[in-house]
């Protein structure tokens, strides 16, 4: 043993007297250490990089024990720096955001984390669920959220060639591009045990500043043949779309499509235009994989800790529920938290079969009139779950309701901040992250949990699944 030892420290004097081996030694020393002693004229993001373009070089994979790993973790920290792209975010569970943090060369990639672990329990939670803020008609953020979730798995390769597709212009996109997308779908595999987490839209879906609605209708479709649980939150982007397919995507536009806040549905219609896709094709993918998905507001409950967590795109408060229950001819109950989830089922079920009926303008248009300002009566709740902007006297968010907590989480105002009073129960996705090309590189925010879902239903799957008749809902 002691040859041995001795033998080894020979070997490593060796290596010191060769200059080039020597720098390696000491710049793979020093990033392990944290880079505390890096020369000031070599960013330590550099040095990591060259390390891996050497590894690289020679063939050979990178064997540093990388400090942020494609998995989730659970820890009390907040944010994590990293160096570049190549690493992962840790997963912040616990209903704490996900923050993916900006580039940072200034100090390499380090974390401890420390979780607790039940070694017999299989480490992934069926109960969990990732909510992400306004998506912005972006295919490409949505494909990342997948990824990152550990929901889909697909080649670094295929995700760079998606993302050259999907940055091509509307002129530029021809059908060998369509066909390489979506053979990169059918590449892209479906982590089973991801097949018991929900995920959750919050809006914005379509009709905004990302490149082509198509991608995003793709990908629906994508994790509805694969039977992963999701679902969307009704939103003013979102509201935009449906009133054009129900009259017909070639014959209306949204008003959003003068001002470039529409620009993905425009570039979809001019696809039908190029005969790249076709009318039908669009509508049956909204029909199958869009419409059964599609919900108000949503709900989930953390039973250990008694906190019903309430989702919708727009901020709102218990009163606008309660209107919502009023002009859909519901019974309101709250007086538990089941209680109240029953409530928000029946009113989401209402929705649907508007919905589902392509009916959503002659059922619900007296509510949904476009209200841009930020005061929306509660006399239109509808409006208000998509269109509000900050929190108002008369529909304010609650604590606590009937002896049980309450947990609000929206998007669409404020870009992530929340007024100091409201910081403990309430949660902002609103995020720039793929709002146009400007922001490929920015804030992504979502919220993982481990709450439970409630009175779950099977979706009604086509058209045919829904009664036939629908009352009109005026306030």
């Amino acid at each position: 043993m002691l040859t041995i030892m001795i033998l080894r420290l020979l070997r490593a004097l060796q290596l010191l007297r060769n200059p080039v081996l020597r720098s390696t030694v000491t710049t793979k020393w020093q990033l392990l250490r944290g880079g505390s002693s890096t020369p000031p004229s070599i960013p330590r993001a550099q040095l990591f990089t060259n390390l891996i373009k050497e590894s690289e070089a020679n063939k050979k994979p990178f064997t540093n024990n990388l400090p942020v790993r494609p998995r989730r973790f659970l820890s009390d920290d907040t944010s994590i720096r990293i160096d570049t792209e190549k690493f992962y975010p840790l997963l912040k569970q616990d209903r704490k955001i996900f923050t993916r943090p900006k580039i940072d060369t200034g100090e390499a990639a380090r974390e401890i984390v420390t979780e607790n672990m039940d070694l017999s329990a299989y480490p992934f939670d069926k109960n969990s669920q990732i909510t992400v803020g306004d998506l912005h008609a972006n295919g490409q953020k949505f494909m990342m959220l997948l990824i990152k979730s550990n929901a889909l798995i697909i080649s670094e390769h295929d995700y760079y060639l998606f993302n050259a597709i999907y940055h091509k212009s509307i002129d530029e996109l021809v059908a060998e591009d369509l066909d390489t997308f979506k053979s990169i779908l059918t590449r892209a595999k479906v982590f089973e045990v991801r097949k018991d987490m929900l995920i959750r839209l919050g809006g914005d879906e379509f009709c905004d500043r990302g490149n082509n609605d198509y991608f995003v209708l793709k990908i629906l479709e994508k994790i509805g043949i694969e039977h992963l649980p999701s679902e969307i939150l009704f939103s003013n982007h979102g509201w935009e779309f449906i009133k054009v397919y129900e009259q017909g995507i070639m014959d209306h536009k949204s008003y959003l499509e003068t001002t470039g806040y529409g620009k993905s549905l425009t570039n979809l219609r001019k696809l039908i235009e190029k005969k790249l896709v076709t009318e039908e094709e669009v509508m049956e993918i909204i029909k199958n994989y869009y419409q059964p998905n599609l919900k108000v507001i949503s709900y989930s409950l953390d039973e250990s800790q008694n906190i019903l967590t309430i989702y919708s795109h727009a901020p709102i408060g218990i009163n606008t529920i309660k209107k919502l229950a009023e002009n859909f001819k519901i019974e309101y109950a709250d007086v538990t938290p089941y209680e109240l989830s029953k409530t928000i089922d029946q009113i989401n079920a209402k929705f649907s079969k508007a919905v589902m009926q392509n009916k959503v303008m002659e059922t619900f248009g007296t509510d949904l009139k476009t209200h841009m300002g930020n005061l929306i009566s509660l006399n239109y709740p509808l409006s208000r779950t998509i269109f509000s902007r900050g929190y108002h006297e008369f529909d304010l968010p609650e604590k606590e309701l009937n002896g049980f907590k309450l947990h609000w989480v929206h998007c669409h105002d404020g870009e992530g901040e929340v007024e100091r009073e409201f910081t403990d129960f309430v949660t902002n996705l609103d995020n720039l992250s793929g709002k146009g090309e400007t922001n490929v590189k920015s804030k992504f925010s979502f919220l993982f949990s481990h709450d439970k879902r409630l009175l779950e239903k099977k979706p009604a799957t086509s058209n045919n699944d829904t009664p036939s008749e629908i009352t009109k809902v005026t306030p």
